[in-house]
C-alpha cells in the first residue's frame, strides 16, 4: 500500500524550506510529504495560485487508481490552497483534504495597517495587498465542496505586534482570523506564527485530521 501523499505550501516571505521540518514529522508518522516553492514576496496570490495549479497537475498525473492528496499550508499557503480550488474546481476532485495553519481566512490585520499606511510597502511587496481582509473576502467559499477542511491557529502572541490585535492571536494571525465558517474542525495550539508548522505535535494532530476528519480522538 502506498503512502498517502501530503502537499505543504509555505507562507509570505517564505520558500520551501520553512517547511522541511514538518516535512520530516510527516514523513515519520507514514505519508509522502511533498514540499512547494511559490512566488509569495514580489506577487499577489493570484501568481502562486498558477504555479501550484501546475505543479500539482505533475503530481496529480502519477497519482495511482482512486488515490488523493492532501493541501496543507501554513499562514498565506492556506489562501493559495483555497483559491486553487475555487479557480480550478476539475482537479478539486483529487484532492482529500485540506489543513489551513494560521492562515488568516478571514483577512489580516496586520496586511491591513501596512497597506494602509505604509503603502509604499505593498507596492513592493505585493502579496501584501492579498492578505487585505477586503481582498481575502474576495476568495469564494468553499462550502459545498466534498473536501474536509480543518484550521490550527495559535495563541502564543508576540510582544512587538501585540498592540495590533484586540483579540488572541499567534504574533501575526488572530485566531478569529484563522476560523471560519467552511472548515469541519478547528483547534487552537500554545505556539507562535513562526513555530506552529515546526512542531511534532502539530503533524500529529494534522495526520489525525487527516485519517478521522477531526484533529482530537
Amino acid at each position: 500500500m502506498s503512502e498517502k501523499k501530503i502537499v505543504l505550501v509555505h507562507g509570505y516571505l517564505r520558500t520551501h524550506r520553512d517547511m522541511r521540518r514538518l516535512k520530516k514529522y510527516m514523513k515519520e508518522l507514514g505519508y509522502d510529504a511533498i514540499c512547494v516553492n511559490l512566488p509569495l514576496t514580489f506577487d499577489e496570490i493570484d501568481k502562486a495560485v498558477e504555479e501550484f495549479k501546475l505543479f500539482l497537475e505533475e503530481k496529480i498525473m502519477k497519482l495511482k487508481n482512486e488515490e488523493k492528496i492532501t493541501l496543507a499550508g501554513h499562514s498565506t499557503g492556506g489562501l493559495v490552497i483555497r483559491k486553487f480550488i475555487i479557480d480550478y474546481p476539475k482537479l478539486s476532485k483529487y484532492i482529500d483534504k485540506i489543513i489551513l495553519i494560521a492562515t488568516p481566512n478571514t483577512g489580516n490585520e496586520l496586511a491591513e495597517f501596512i497597506t494602509e499606511y505604509f503603502y509604499i510597502i505593498p507596492r513592493i511587496f505585493k502579496t501584501l495587498r492579498s492578505l487585505h481582509p477586503e481582498n481575502v473576502k474576495k476568495i469564494s467559499s468553499l462550502d459545498g465542496t466534498h473536501i474536509n477542511i480543518g484550521a490550527i491557529a495559535g495563541n502564543e502572541p508576540g510582544i512587538i505586534t501585540k498592540p495590533f490585535f484586540k483579540s488572541e492571536n499567534d504574533g501575526k494571525v488572530s485566531v478569529d482570523s484563522v476560523k471560519y465558517e467552511d472548515i469541519d474542525d478547528f483547534i487552537v495550539l500554545p505556539y507562535n506564527h513562526f513555530e506552529i508548522h515546526k512542531r511534532r505535535k502539530t503533524a500529529k494532530y494534522i495526520s489525525n485530521f487527516i485519517e478521522y476528519s477531526r484533529f482530537r480522538i
